[in-house]
């Protein structure tokens, strides 16, 4: 008899990791990281996805939860899996 052949193409998607560094304002001084990110163009997805990443949220270097309020002068560090984000987050 004859043989066929099947080729299953798998497509595998280069997930890209961004980091993004703000320096927070007077004007994020009090608002939660989650606010913060809102008003930064950031989904709800998103930040579903920060929240599920191991160190996805710095502040000055230590880990922190979405709903930890920021201060003037913070530096907040966002790691970011490209391929769930949007693009109309503000870098």
């Amino acid at each position: 008899g004859s043989t066929q052949w099947s080729r299953k193409f798998y497509r595998e998607e280069a997930q890209v990791e961004r980091i993004l560094e703000y320096l927070t304002d007077h004007e994020a001084d009090g608002l939660r990281i989650e606010q913060f990110l809102r008003r930064k163009g950031y989904s709800r997805q998103c930040l579903a996805r920060i929240k599920q990443t191991p160190g996805g949220a710095r502040v000055n270097g230590e880990a922190r939860y979405l709903n930890q309020r920021l201060t003037a002068g913070d530096r907040l560090r966002i790691l970011l899996s490209e391929e769930h984000c949007s693009e109309k987050i503000v870098p």
